[in-house]
Order: C-alpha cells, then structure tokens, then sequence
C-alpha cells in the first residue's frame, strides 16, 4: 500500500471518530467505576470508612500517648496529692533504702577471706579539695591492692550508694569484708592506715 493510500485510510478514520464520540467512552468509563465502589460499599457505610477510621484511631493513640506522658511525668515529680498525704509512703520509701542498702551491700563484699573491698564514692566533682587528695593517693591504695590486702577498688559516681548509705560528704570510701561493711571514711590517710592495721 502506497503512501498516499494509507494518509486517504487515516482521513477517512479521523472523520468518523468525533471528539464526541471520545467523550461517550470516557462516561462509560465513569460509570462502570462508580458501579464497582458502590458494590465494594458496606451497607453500614455508605460512604468509604477507611480514611474515618485511620483518623480516629490517630486521635486515641495520641491521647494515650498525652496521658501516659502525663501520669509518669508527674508521679515520678511527686505531683500526685494522695502522695504527700499518704503516711505509708515514707515507710515504703525507707523499706526501698532498706532492700538497696542489702544489695549494694551484698555486691561490695570481698570475695577472699581476710581481704577487703574498697567502694569510693564520688560525686562527679573532681575539682574540690577532697577529691584532690583522693588522687594524691590513688598509687597507695593501689600498692594495697597489690599486696592482695585488699579484693578490689571501685570507683563510682552513682546515687544508689548515697540512697542506700545515706552519704552526705564526697568523695568517701566504704570498705568491706566478707560479711558487712566494717568502715567509711571520707579521708583517704585514715582508709589506709585501716587497712594496714588490719592486715
């Protein structure tokens, strides 16, 4: 087929088909569409109740979440009133002391026989006078630990022994055997001369 033949075919094609007839199809098209959601609609819902549910479920989730921030934020503060006017919150708080005092305790002593341990107790600070004398004898302590007269030295900035031994004064050195805690100092000559005199 000739050039010319095939332009003839394609003029002949363009004039049948009208841009109405393009409009038509895309009704139709439409129309079969909007037949295919209706069948797809619960007879509960008339409408599409997936974006109503995605939104409410939102809604709850964030409101749990405000509330949970809220209740744990304000009760770890001490906010709550029946907390202050409640009389067995002070002795659960010292039977707490109580139990981390016999934890802590625990965990400290020395695991030889005739041997200690040595727990000194920072409080972050190791630019005031009493923590520069702590490091001015960090050598003998550990010249103590050499000699196997004493098990281990920790040193550890933590609240948990100051809840548990109600410390006041930092740094200060708790030293155990293999049963109790025997001695607490808060100067670094009078730990060593403990230990030397013991040993």
């Amino acid at each position: 087929m000739r050039i010319e033949d095939r332009l003839k075919n394609l003029r002949k094609a363009m004039t049948n088909t009208t841009l109405k007839n393009v409009r038509a199809d895309k009704q139709e098209l439409k129309q079969k569409v909007l037949k295919e959601a209706d069948k797809r609609k619960s007879p509960f819902f008339p409408w599409n109740p997936r974006p109503l549910l995605q939104s409410a479920i939102s809604i709850v989730g964030v409101g749990v979440l405000c509330i949970f921030i809220m209740y744990f934020g304000l009760s770890r503060s001490g906010f709550w009133l029946n907390e202050a006017n409640d009389p067995n919150i002070e002795e659960g708080k010292q039977a707490d002391v109580e139990e981390l005092n016999e934890q802590l305790t625990e965990r400290s002593l020395a695991d030889q026989e005739g041997t200690y341990n040595i727990i000194i107790v920072h409080d972050g600070n190791k630019d005031t006078e009493a923590a520069q004398k702590w490091e001015e004898v960090k050598n003998e302590i550990f010249l103590l630990e050499q000699k196997q007269t004493v098990d281990r030295v920790d040193y550890v900035v933590t609240s948990e022994y100051k809840k548990a031994f109600q410390l006041n004064q930092f740094p200060v050195a708790l030293i155990f055997n293999t049963e109790k805690l025997v001695y607490m100092s808060t100067n670094p000559n009078e730990v060593i001369s403990y230990i030397n005199s013991y040993s």
